[in-house]
């Protein structure tokens, strides 16, 4: 099974989490795990080879030049220039057929080999829609006829994408548009790939939106009495942390909360802190509000 996940030192130890777990849940199949980075610590490397090593596993560090992709748009804080990374999985692994792509706030809970062995032929990889799909804002921004789908999971038909010259598609486009673009790798990953995915279940991407139900009126009311849906909710295969309040945050209120917390403090070495998104003077500030 061929994995990978894109990641700069501030997210690698987010990224170790998310290989634990999938280790965790997939441990009678052999996992080459590919880390797409640029500029990546002796500590941080360090890390990868010691999680490979403990799990007997292979992860592999691939260092990228990022000059064609050095003048896309990113959003400070948000998404940085790290989001494009994936789009060089096709080149980077140039003899294998598929990769399943994850971003680093992810925790895998199941088995993935049956998701992985999906039917991708005729199209450029399997993925889920995104909880905001149901947006008209987006889909007309985007000039969209499918369905808006999240890039957090992807699974990629590499030999589709080196074939139809996905990669400076992709490139173009988010170099070309980037006054449209408000998800910016993701929107490009739309509009270039829209009508070329197959898209698989829920369980494979349960993002946070459909875990809370304060935000029932966000979604179409049919996807919450659809019973695809709701099984999905109950016992996700990976579980997709894709708000603000992330799991190594102190805010972060995810029903998966303590399950992620579990893989993340298994290993001594991953050394994981959580800490607060806001400063001090925030949380006093919305904290005295609240009294009055």
């Amino acid at each position: 099974m061929n994995v990978a996940l894109c990641t700069d030192e501030k997210y690698s130890q987010y990224s170790l989490v998310t290989i634990v777990s999938l280790f965790e849940n997939n441990r009678d199949h052999e996992i080459v795990v590919t880390i797409i980075t640029d500029g990546l610590s002796k500590k941080s490397r360090s890390k990868f080879f010691k999680l490979a090593a403990y799990y007997s596993q292979t992860i592999n560090v691939v260092e990228i030049d990022v000059d064609i992709i050095r003048n896309l748009k990113t959003i400070e804080g948000y998404f940085p220039i790290s989001m494009y990374y994936r789009y060089f999985l096709p080149q980077i692994l140039s003899e294998q057929n598929r990769v399943l792509y994850l971003d680093c706030d992810i925790m895998v809970r199941a088995d993935l080999s049956e998701f992985y062995d999906s039917d991708l032929e005729n199209v450029a990889g399997m993925v889920i829609v995104d909880q905001n799909c149901d947006s008209v804002a987006i889909n007309n921004r985007l000039g969209l006829n499918g369905d808006y789908f999240n890039s957090g999971v992807i699974l990629m038909n590499l030999n589709y994408w080196r074939k139809n010259d996905i990669f400076n598609k992709l490139v173009n486009f988010a170099a070309n548009n980037s006054s449209i673009l408000v998800y910016p790798d993701q929107d490009a990953l739309n509009v270039v790939l829209d009508g070329k995915v197959k898209y698989a279940d829920y369980r494979y991407n349960m993002q946070e939106l459909w875990l809370d139900e304060s935000m029932k009126n966000e979604i179409h009311l049919y996807k919450w009495k659809f019973p695809e849906l709701e099984e999905s909710k109950k016992n996700p295969a990976i579980v997709h942390f894709c708000t603000i309040r992330k799991p190594w945050f102190k805010e972060c209120i995810n029903p998966f909360l303590e399950e992620y917390l579990s893989y993340a403090r298994l290993l001594p070495f991953v050394n994981f802190k959580p800490k607060y998104r806001a400063p001090f003077i925030d949380r006093l500030y919305y904290s005295i509000r609240r009294r009055f």
